[in-house]
């Protein structure tokens, strides 16, 4: 009789179900429910995205809410709208391949050059700081403006306001290295990036997520094979020396700067177990990416109720994407690429709804590009199609965009 041997594992899954089967699942489960550290880890990332999509589409929300529709745009709507990039076919197939350099070239030099990396991240942490609060001073100056109060120029109590803030939270940073500073300035960056640029359609989100669902696979799981060690976790737990300190020592200051500093790339929070949890901002501001545009489709599709569109349903599966990264984090003890979870967790349902809705070509190509004519209020009309509703109220969401 002959036997045909099972086809042997590679040594990094090997290791991963040997692990895995010393956790039970139940154990697994719940030392992460009961564990806090899940809980604000989720909440920062979920509600980062969310925000973000609601500043990338504050002036469809005003559009859409007839209460709203008059107001000037404020002076936040009027940045967006006048620095909002969007992520092309072309751009969405580069990045990968930039992130990839990127990633190699400071496993390699991110000690060399620290002092120059910390120097940019208090650059644009300060504009990001500055751009996250900036609403908190337009309401401030609406205050003003109530109690009879005009400032000289507009914008004066805004960056009066906003200064002050972002100069303190990056100095402090600089100073004491604390978390959650660190996790401040992270949040302001993923929410700046988030705002700022955007996706066309469903086709370059899937084409820029198949790039970085690879290359994050790549750099957790096989890049030891290729450099000694785990690329991503290298870069990402590395504490270049921090040149304040220096600075300090040279001159002889009274102030004692931490030596090294965690740069603002991940989000840490604090365990029970005295370990840190970490999330890149990649795993934030890739899913957020998607959510702005799945709330821009949500908000010219007036035909449906926000709460059941596309971003409601999206902030949910990143939501359940993120709890199965912790999950297999703990239960394989060992870092995971979190895109190996939420990508699918996004796109499969966000193409299954839009499928079953009849809209997945217009998802597809994209509904702010005209196509055989189309134009995005097309989109809105037809969408009710998918959903059986008769042709007259199509005709009156069509007019309602016109």
């Amino acid at each position: 009789m002959s036997t045909c041997a099972a086809p042997a594992l590679p040594a990094f899954l090997e290791a991963a179900v040997r692990q895995a089967a010393r956790v039970p699942v139940w154990t697994a489960f719940y030392v992460l429910l009961s564990d806090l550290t899940t809980y604000t880890t989720l909440f920062a990332a979920v509600g980062t995205a969310a925000y973000a999509a609601y500043r990338a589409n504050a002036p469809l929300f005003k559009s859409r809410d007839a209460s709203l529709h008059r107001e000037q745009a404020s002076l936040s709507e009027q940045l967006v709208d006048e620095n909002s990039r969007v992520l092309g076919a072309s751009m969405a197939l580069a990045l990968p391949v930039i992130a990839t350099c990127s990633i190699v070239f400071l496993f390699f030099f991110l000690n060399s050059i620290g002092a120059i990396l910390t120097a940019l991240s208090c650059i644009s942490g300060f504009f990001s700081v500055a751009f996250t609060m900036w609403p908190l001073g337009e309401s401030l100056a609406r205050r003003l403006r109530a109690l009879g109060f005009v400032p000289g120029t507009e914008g004066t109590v805004e960056m009066l306001t906003v200064t002050p803030i972002a100069t303190f939270v990056i100095g402090l940073w600089l100073l004491t290295g604390h978390w959650s500073l660190n996790n401040a300035i992270g949040i302001a960056l993923c929410i700046t990036f988030g705002s700022l640029c955007k996706v066309e359609s469903l086709k370059v989100t899937s084409t820029l997520f198949t790039g970085l669902f690879a290359y994050d696979i790549f750099f957790v799981f096989i890049s030891h094979r290729f450099f000694g060690k785990n690329v991503m976790v290298e870069v990402a737990t590395s504490t270049p020396v921090n040149p304040a300190s220096a600075v300090a020592d040279f001159l002889h200051l009274p102030i004692d700067p931490v030596k090294n500093l965690a740069l603002p790339a991940k989000l840490i929070f604090p365990s029970r177990n005295g370990h840190h949890s970490l999330l890149g901002l990649g795993d934030i501001i890739l899913p957020e990416v998607f959510l702005v545009y799945l709330l821009e489709v949500d908000l010219r599709n007036r035909s449906v109720p926000l709460y059941k569109g596309y971003f409601a349903r999206g902030l949910v599966a990143y939501a359940f994407g993120l709890l199965a990264s912790f999950f297999f984090s703990f239960t394989f003890q060992a870092a995971q690429p979190a895109l190996l979870y939420i990508v699918p967790a996004l796109i499969l349902p966000t193409a299954l709804l839009a499928r079953r809705r009849g809209q997945l070509r217009q998802l597809w190509v994209g509904v702010t590009k005209r196509e055989d004519g189309e134009s995005a209020a097309d989109f809105s009309s037809r969408s009710s199609v998918g959903s059986g509703e008769s042709g007259g109220k199509d005709e009156e969401s069509a007019s309602l965009l016109a």
